[in-house]
């Protein structure tokens, strides 16, 4: 995999995040009735529309994502004492 394709799949995982959430806050502001609570989802929307757009665009802006779950160390060989 180059750094490239590297780049453009983090741009692809973070576009599909992006559409997800906006597909919510559409729910969310057709539900709501308080104007409030409407226009904070489209805030909320604009802003996450805006971020989508510049991670399609410029793939390089998108980090790394950190490693949580680093690989355990290989368990250590078993020493024994016994003898026959």
């Amino acid at each position: 995999m180059t750094c490239s394709s590297t780049s453009r799949a983090r741009s692809h995982r973070l576009f599909d995040g992006c559409h997800a959430v906006l597909v919510w806050l559409v729910a969310l502001a057709c539900i709501t009735r308080e104007p409030l609570y409407r226009d904070l989802a489209l805030a909320a929307m604009a802003a996450i529309a805006l971020v989508a757009a510049l991670a399609a665009l410029f793939p390089a802006l998108v980090p790394l994502p950190k490693a949580e779950h680093a690989a355990p160390p290989p368990p250590a060989p078993e020493q024994t004492d016994d003898v026959l």
